[in-house]
């Protein structure tokens, strides 16, 4: 069994869905993209996991970690977001909501039921999963200001840092993470800035006004002022009942267009949707038993907003 890395992905209505989708493998026989969801900022949510056991556990397969830096240039406003979480693995873990998974070309399509109540075993709810930390992080590169740091509470948890206003970056730029480290240990490592000049030409998102995608047809995307990167694209939806269901790309960005195919598109419901963009770059360090995602994202202009799935 092969897995993965879920998609770096871009607006917060698909977070719910990454969480249950990003931990087992679907009844289709499709692998899932373990190595955990991905929330708004592009920080993964959680670590791989095996498919469901009889007992409703699943089984953890890595320590893991993450290390994200977020820009949003919206033109009159811009803003800069750090994140950073580490998990360590043991055991097993409770089991999440049943997921599906099908592949077609550069896209998959995650579809979640809603998520079990908990089994009660007597061990508790986050059994098998520690939050650990590697002490402070530091951010650093480009127009980011000397000094910027993520610390982690008492709790082992590291509290988001948002900088209003802070032009971060032009894209292109080497970006440096360094970990002092804890019961992580200590590491570093780099990643190349992504532009923060993408903006989506089609379709065309507003954020006031619906647009609506033939779940039977091919959805073209297209963008431009896009290199080097990873454009991502997603679209999302609750089923009826409950659980959620997506549909998200990874593209090149410097091929500037590609399809979200209509055998995806199908598995989503009719009815309202969200839909999201961000151009992203990744990379990977090792900290002991922890590997330790690095990753850049930018949001994409013109591309957040709802759509009628018809």
């Amino acid at each position: 069994m092969r897995f993965h890395r879920l998609p770096t992905l871009v607006f917060f209505a698909a977070a719910a869905c990454f969480v249950a989708c990003s931990a087992v493998k679907g009844d289709s026989g499709s692998d899932l993209d373990g190595g955990g969801g991905t929330a708004a900022d592009g920080a993964p949510l959680g670590p791989g996991v095996d498919g469901g056991s009889q007992d409703g556990a699943t089984t953890v397969l890595t320590d893991f970690g993450t290390v994200s830096l977020s820009y949003a240039d919206y033109g009159t406003a811009k803003a800069f977001t750090g994140f950073a979480q580490f998990q360590k693995t043991s055991g097993v873990v409770p089991s999440v909501a049943a997921c599906q998974s099908e592949t077609d070309g550069d896209c998959v399509a995650y579809v979640c039921g809603p998520t079990p109540p908990p089994v009660d075993s007597g061990a508790p709810a986050d059994a098998g999963v520690r939050v650990t930390q590697a002490g402070v992080v530091t951010l650093s590169g480009a127009r980011i200001p000397p000094g910027t740091k993520l610390s982690p509470g008492t709790d082992g948890k590291y509290p988001p840092l948002s900088l209003a206003g802070l032009d971060a970056w032009s894209g292109g730029e080497s970006l440096a993470v360094s970990a002092a480290g804890g019961e992580v240990p200590a590491f570093s490592g780099n990643v190349i800035a992504p532009a923060p000049s993408v903006a989506l030409s089609a379709p065309a998102i507003s954020p006031t006004v619906k647009i609506e995608v033939d779940r039977s047809k091919p959805l073209s995307v297209s963008w431009t002022g896009a290199g080097a990167g990873t454009l991502t694209v997603s679209t999302t939806a609750t089923m009826t009942g409950g659980g959620s269901a997506i549909v998200t790309c990874r593209f090149d960005a410097s091929k500037g267009s590609g399809q979200m195919p209509a055998t995806l598109l199908s598995k989503l419901p009719a009815g309202t949707g969200s839909f999201g963009a961000s151009i992203s770059a990744t990379s990977e360090a090792k900290a002991g038993t922890y590997s330790v995602t690095i990753v850049a994202s930018s949001s994409v202009k013109n591309a957040a907003g709802q759509v009628t799935l018809k």
